[in-house]
């Protein structure tokens, strides 16, 4: 099975520990690469990356989208306020 290497960046996000790359199998959708996310990070830091906005390599993405060797994901947090 041929594994992939993505690289993570975060903005928004007040936790560490986040990882900055994470190995994921060929063909996978960002809903796949969350779910290998979802064992590395705490319950309350998944929630905050669950619902942020995806770029990879500097364009939308959505869970469908799938990764590909040597991809750059954002991973964006939103703040609201008023």
């Amino acid at each position: 099975m041929i594994k992939l290497n993505i690289k993570l960046k975060y903005l928004g996000l007040y936790t560490t520990n986040l990882p900055s790359n994470i190995e994921i199998t060929n063909n996978a959708t960002i809903k796949e690469l969350l779910i290998a996310i979802s064992n590395k990070v705490d319950n309350q830091t998944f929630e905050m990356i669950k619902s942020a906005v995806f770029l990879v390599n500097s364009s939308k993405a959505y869970m469908n989208t799938v990764l590909h060797e040597g991809d750059n994901l954002l991973i964006l947090y939103t703040l609201g306020g008023g």
